[in-house]
C-alpha cells in the first residue's frame, strides 16, 4: 500500500469539491431556479476565433440570476448559499459592502427592484480615499497620439516616469498581437533601452518568477514595464505599491467578449427578464469599468502613494457615462493629454518632484 503526497490528497480533495458543488448546482432547480444558469461545455481542442485555442475541455456551471444567489467563486464555480432577492423581501435593511462595487446598476437592477424595492430605498455611500486625489494622482484621457493617429481599440480594430510602468491590455490575446509587433518592428529593443520589459504570464506557476525580477528591476535606477492583462492575476491580487507602478497605462476598454457562450446566454437572459432597463450594453459597462477600477486602484495602496495613470482610447473622450462609472474619488482627476509632448513631459516632471518630495 502506498501513502500519496499530502499536497496530491490536497489536491484531490479541492476536485472533489468542485464536483460536489457543480451537482448542488444542477439540483437546484427545486427551488425554481431552473432558468437561472447554464451548463456550458467546452470540447478539448475546441475551434476558437482567439489567436490562443484552449487545449483542455471543461464542464462549468454558470449563474444567470445573481439576485437569486449569494455566491463565492473561483472563476465560475459557483457555491450556491441562499437565495439573495428573498433576504432583501425579509430583512430590515440589507448592506452590501466591497472594495469594487462601482458600477451598481446591476445590483440594483437584478437584486433590489424584484424584491419590490424601488430606487428610493436604495441608498449608495461611496468613501473617500486616504489620499489627496487631486495632487497625489493624475490621470489623462488621450484619444490621439502626438501624430495625430486615433486610438481606437474597439473591438473590429482589434512615457515619462521615475520606477516601474504598469500597461494593462484588454485580453491575453490583445497583449501576444501588441507583443508580437512590438519584437518584429523592432520596437521592442528600443523600448528595452529605455526600461527593461517584462510580460505577464499566462500560468500561475510562472508568475512569480515573472513579478521577482520585475521588481528586483524596478529597484535599479532606470526602472522597469510589465506589460499586464485586465483580468489577470496582475490587475486584480497584485500590489503596486510605491516605486512598483508610478504610472499606469490602460490600453483600450476590456468589454467582455460577447460571442462567447456564458455571455451570450447572460444578455438573452437579461433580455427575457429585464427587457431594456437592464440591457446588454449596461451589463457589459459595468464589467469593464469595474475591471478597469481594480487596474487603476493597485498603484494606489497607502495615504503617502501617488501615480499617474493614462487612460489610452477614444472612447475615454467621447463617452462621459465611462467617466460616470469611474469611483467617486477620482471623477474630478481626469483630463485631457496635453497636444504637445513638450507640455506633457513638463506636467509629469512636477507631479513626480513634487510628490517624491512629499513623501520623504
Amino acid at each position: 500500500m502506498t501513502t500519496q503526497p499530502l499536497e496530491n490528497q490536497q489536491s484531490a480533495g479541492t476536485c472533489l469539491f468542485s464536483v460536489l458543488n457543480f451537482l448542488e448546482a444542477l439540483v437546484n432547480s427545486d427551488r425554481g431556479g431552473d432558468d437561472d444558469g447554464r451548463v456550458i461545455v467546452t470540447p478539448k481542442c475546441a475551434p476558437s476565433v482567439t489567436i490562443s485555442d484552449s487545449s483542455s475541455g471543461s464542464l462549468r456551471f454558470v449563474i444567470l440570476n445573481p439576485g437569486r444567489y449569494l455566491h463565492a467563486m473561483p472563476v465560475f464555480i459557483f457555491i450556491y448559499f441562499a437565495f439573495l432577492i428573498d433576504v432583501v423581501k425579509q430583512a430590515r435593511s440589507v448592506i452590501l459592502v466591497g472594495g469594487t462595487m462601482k458600477p451598481f446598476d446591476e445590483f440594483i437592477d437584478q437584486i433590489f427592484l424584484p424584491a419590490g424595492k424601488v430606487d428610493t430605498d436604495v441608498s449608495i455611500f461611496s468613501c473617500g480615499h486616504v489620499i489627496n486625489a487631486k495632487s497625489q494622482l493624475a490621470i489623462y484621457t488621450t484619444s490621439v497620439s502626438f501624430n495625430n493617429t486615433t486610438w481606437d481599440f474597439t473591438f473590429k480594430n482589434s512615457i515619462f516616469s521615475i520606477g516601474g510602468v504598469a500597461v494593462f491590455f484588454p485580453s491575453f490575446d490583445y497583449l501576444a498581437v501588441v507583443w508580437n509587433c512590438w519584437k518584429s518592428s523592432g520596437l521592442f529593443a528600443r523600448l528595452q533601452t529605455v526600461k527593461t520589459v517584462f510580460r505577464e504570464p499566462r500560468t500561475a506557476t510562472a508568475l512569480t518568477e515573472i513579478m521577482q525580477a520585475y521588481m528586483t528591476a524596478v529597484s535599479k535606477k532606470r526602472g522597469a514595464c510589465i506589460a499586464c492583462v485586465i483580468g489577470g492575476k496582475l490587475s486584480e491580487g497584485i500590489n503596486f505599491n510605491d516605486d512598483l507602478a508610478r504610472a499606469v497605462v490602460i490600453i483600450g476598454l476590456p468589454y467582455p467578449n460577447v460571442y462567447s457562450a456564458f455571455m451570450k446566454e447572460k444578455l438573452n437572459f437579461l433580455e427575457k427578464h429585464f427587457g431594456n432597463r437592464s440591457g446588454g450594453q449596461r451589463f457589459c459597462e459595468a464589467l469593464c469599468m469595474r475591471s478597469v477600477n481594480q487596474a487603476i486602484g493597485r498603484s494606489i495602496r497607502h495615504a503617502k502613494d501617488y501615480a499617474v495613470v493614462f487612460l489610452v482610447d477614444q472612447r475615454f473622450t467621447t463617452n462621459r457615462r465611462l467617466h460616470l462609472l469611474l469611483p467617486s474619488w477620482i471623477q474630478d482627476v481626469p483630463k485631457p493629454l496635453p497636444s504637445q509632448k513638450d507640455a506633457l513631459k513638463q506636467e509629469l516632471v512636477e507631479f513626480f518632484q513634487r510628490n517624491s518630495t512629499a513623501t520623504r
